[in-house]
């Protein structure tokens, strides 16, 4: 096994058409066919990569490798189990343990983004809150449990790469975060499957709504997925200069769909801005949902969601 420098991922091998012929073909069978082009979609240097393999037998195919066996392992696990409830997400083809590789079917069509402006993003944004909350009851049962008390020290660490990139919004950063800090909500009595990075472009809105990527699924409470999701929104909203009736109109079919009452706004506030210090953090590292900006619509959006955080968590 051959690793680029400075990474744990054997990327070599990983995009040699004719050791991922051999890869493939034991992994899912001689049908599997000829690799006949391999394209890198994704690479977070030591972390993981995405790869599309091009096969004459299988056609396309999407290959997911980590650091490490145990993520993928977990990955896959995810992917089975999420096939098994009847959601409509990547299916799974097949681990190989020795690469760190989860092999799967991907979903086809555009992100939920791509939908602004367009009549059937309401109904679309509602779908995907049925498809959450379907998740959330199933009986998928996962090895990892959120840590809420790990995910406010990850804000506070957030906070010093926010301040270092943009030493003009440290103060609202340092704010942010150590509101975040401060305020951990006490524990959910019940613990649920969640997607924990549920968020627009991992809604695909082809001919059935699917979402993709969950990596960091786990138990844990359901409503740091509403949270989650309502954040990005928002932060969507900003960046397509949609009206505010119509950013109203979205929280609320998401809301509504996800059942939200009053009585779950002080959680969900606070999960919401956890995830504006997350999105700060990935807008100072130039990483995050799409459209990335760059330059001084960069500074500009950390500064809208370091503020809209503060909002939040402030009532």
């Amino acid at each position: 096994m051959t690793s680029v420098a400075g990474t744990a991922l054997p990327l070599a091998e990983l995009t040699a058409p004719d050791p991922m012929t051999a890869v493939l073909a034991a992994a899912l069978g001689p049908d599997a066919g000829a690799v006949t082009d391999i394209e890198v979609l994704e690479h977070k240097p030591g972390r993981r990569a995405l790869l599309r393999y091009e096969t004459t037998g299988s056609g396309t195919i999407y290959g997911k490798a980590f650091a490490d066996a145990t993520r993928a392992r977990h990955s896959y696990d995810v992917m089975t189990q999420v096939a098994a409830a009847g959601l409509t997400a990547p299916r799974p083809l097949g681990l190989v343990p020795d690469l760190a590789l989860v092999l799967y079917d991907p979903l086809r069509g555009p992100s939920l983004d791509t939908l602004v402006g367009t009549h059937a993003m309401v109904d679309a944004i509602t779908a995907a809150g049925a498809w959450i909350t379907t998740m959330h009851e199933s009986d998928i049962d996962l090895d990892r449990v959120l840590d809420l008390e790990h995910e406010a020290a990850n804000a506070l660490t957030w906070g010093e790469t926010i301040a270092a990139a943009f030493p003009d919004l440290a103060l609202p950063s340092a704010r942010l975060t150590a509101t975040v800090a401060d305020a951990i909500p006490t524990p959910t009595a019940t613990n649920v499957p969640i997607h924990k990075d549920f968020h627009y472009q991992h809604v695909i809105v082809g001919d059935t709504l699917g979402v993709v990527d969950m990596d960091e699924a786990r138990m844990g409470d359901r409503l740091f997925d509403v949270g989650h999701f309502l954040a990005n929104l928002e932060l969507l909203s900003h960046r397509t200069a949609a009206t505010d009736a119509e950013r109203d109109c979205w929280v609320g079919a998401f809301a509504e769909r996800c059942h939200l009452g009053t009585a779950d706004a002080g959680r969900v506030n606070w999960f919401a801005a956890y995830t504006c210090v997350k999105l700060a953090k990935q807008l100072a590292t130039g990483q995050g949902p799409h459209p990335r900006p760059s330059g001084d619509d960069r500074r500009e959006q950390v500064a809208w969601v370091l503020h809209r955080g503060l909002s939040v968590v402030n009532g």
